[in-house]
């Protein structure tokens, strides 16, 4: 049976709570993509636009769709999430659960992109597709990829591939704001790629099964005292 539903709300409802898990935001940024790679480098903040021609200039990671390859086989791919989760202070789902994303949902709806460096992955992200959107849902990287601009090519190589392919827009997925303080360290990074910001409606949940929901918080509050 459904425990509870989460949806998207302008204004918070009385039925509904802040979600159980994940931090939730009302603020994103979307790139605007196009065929022509200098369109799109035209739409980001000097920055954005300095950045990007840095890592190409300099950066020796070679970033490709790799989902194919992720399909038959992940594990090249998870210690670099695990390196990620333990650097910034979450738990990581199991690598099934990102295989299971990518099969299930198939090559039109979900990629993986992936930069290595001599054969090694440094750093990859795994984007949904929908409509001519596009959303960048899971990213991670290697400490030592840090300094190396190895994101930054990553993101624009997504974007152009992306482009080419007739994407429109390509969702970040969430910036840090006065609702989402916690999500400030991201938006250095996420907001060079744009000039404006948009919001969106915060996602909260709308309990069905009220016991078993509230058994689910204690729970997490447990887990996380742990």
């Amino acid at each position: 049976s459904i425990v509870f539903a989460r949806i998207s709300l302008r204004d918070p409802i009385p039925e509904s709570v802040p979600i159980l898990s994940t931090v939730t935001y009302d603020s994103t940024v979307v790139v605007k993509l196009h065929k022509d790679p200098e369109q799109i480098l035209a739409e980001m903040k000097p920055r954005g636009r300095r950045d990007v021609r840095k890592s190409e200039r300099e950066c020796k990671a070679e970033c490709a769709d790799e989902t194919k390859m992720a399909y038959g086989d992940f594990s090249p791919y998870y210690p670099v999430m695990e390196e990620t989760a333990k650097r910034d202070g979450f738990v990581p789902m199991p690598s099934k659960n990102y295989e299971e994303m990518l099969t299930i949902l198939g090559y039109d709806h979900c990629r993986l992109f992936a930069a290595r460096e001599d054969g090694e992955v440094k750093a990859w992200s795994i984007i949904t597709l929908n409509s001519g959107l596009a959303v960048r849902y899971y990213a991670a990287m290697k400490t030592s990829a840090m300094r190396m601009h190895v994101t930054d090519k990553l993101l624009f190589t997504e974007c152009c591939v992306l482009g080419k392919q007739g994407v429109d827009k390509y969702d970040l997925m969430g910036i840090g704001s006065d609702f989402s303080p916690t999500l400030k360290g991201l938006n250095e990074f996420k907001t060079k790629f744009s000039k404006d910001v948009e919001k969106v409606n915060p996602s909260r949940d709308i309990p069905i099964h009220k016991t078993f929901y509230s058994a689910l918080k204690a729970a997490k509050k447990l887990k996380n005292k742990i």
